[in-house]
């Protein structure tokens, strides 16, 4: 059963360490924790414990990651961290080519159509999300590969 530590463990080896790119939109960035999600975070000093308690505080539970089919957790958690929750969210709404309601909340309708995703139409989305940054803001294009990539690990992962 893929609990949030077995999540959480793949998704700091995706996350890296600490980062600062001038491209990178998300600002100063360590372990995944960037300081334009978390300006209040002394992002250089973060610990690791702290960074997993924001994991889990800000993506894992407002995500409902614990609620999902379990083989949608990494991916759905891996996005939540990487483009936000509500992102992620109507990505996994997206993925279950369904008519419900896109609108980024999970709630019953998400979660009883979820039956109807699999972590490959979910990595559709995802990616298309992604190709819309880069057309958007062409200085973007340089992250597309690791995004990719990131996406492909998830894959690799769950099935």
């Amino acid at each position: 059963m893929m609990k949030f530590d077995d999540v959480f463990d793949i998704i700091i080896l995706q996350e890296g360490g600490y980062s600062y790119d001038p491209d990178d939109r998300g600002g100063e960035t360590k372990y995944g924790i960037s300081k334009r999600a978390f300006p209040y975070v002394d992002i250089k000093n973060l610990t690791f414990d702290m960074a997993k308690d924001i994991y889990f505080n800000h993506y894992w539970t407002p995500a409902k990651c614990e609620q999902i089919p379990e083989s949608l957790r990494l991916i759905h958690f891996s996005c939540a961290v990487n483009c936000g929750v509500r992102s992620a969210n109507i990505i996994l709404q997206q993925s279950t080519n369904s008519k419900i309601a896109i609108d980024g909340i999970v709630g019953n309708q998400t979660l009883s159509h979820l039956k109807h995703s699999s972590p490959m139409s979910y990595s559709y989305y995802w990616l298309s999300r992604y190709v819309d940054i880069v057309g958007g803001v062409p200085n973007q294009i340089k992250f597309l590969n690791g995004w990719n990539n990131r996406i492909k690990d998830c894959i690799k992962k769950t099935l």
